[in-house]
């Protein structure tokens, strides 16, 4: 139990779902509509925000926006044809002090669910730490979200349930 990691599930989604890229990242700058509408055409709630006026040294991941940050927008009457995605986004540097939270590919499904449960986050980005020879830094392997490590975990305990069950039955292999 607790084998599968979140580099399991990206490799499972790359199979099905447009390999992570320019879809699931949006610029701060980008109207919020334009990224409400990549969203809803890659089935996915959650956008990585970047400053592609900023280079990987100097922060180039700002935050993520998420379908909460719109519809609590939205309810503040925040939202309008010309707002960026950066005035809704959860920034990673100034909310609650809450910086990126961020899972490594090697991250047990069962370790990202109690990281997002205690977070209170239903998209966690998964980012690989630089090499350490310092020759490439960190990178971004895509976005998982709740329902993604709920599905990995059910698969797992389906299969605990049934190797009990051939143990049970005297079924060995």
């Amino acid at each position: 139990f607790n084998r599968t990691t979140l580099a399991d599930i990206l490799a499972a989604k790359h199979r099905t779902h447009t390999y992570w890229g320019s879809n699931h990242w949006c610029d701060a700058s980008e109207p919020v509509a334009v990224a409400v509408r990549r969203m809803n055409s890659q089935d996915v709630g959650a956008l990585l925000v970047m400053d592609r006026s900023a280079s990987p040294q100097t922060g180039a991941m700002r935050g993520i926006v998420t379908e909460r940050d719109y519809l609590r927008a939205v309810a503040r009457g925040a939202v309008s044809p010309g707002t960026a995605v950066g005035d809704i986004m959860t920034d990673f540097a100034t909310d609650n002090g809450a910086g990126l939270i961020s899972a490594s590919p090697d991250t047990s499904v069962l370790a990202a669910m109690e990281i997002m449960t205690e977070a209170r986050i239903r998209h966690i980005p998964c980012i690989a730490p630089p090499s350490r020879d310092g020759a490439t830094g960190a990178v971004m392997e895509g976005m998982v979200c709740i329902g993604d490590v709920v599905k990995a975990l059910l698969a797992e305990e389906r299969e605990e349930v049934q190797i009990c069950r051939d143990f049970i039955n005297g079924v060995y292999d």
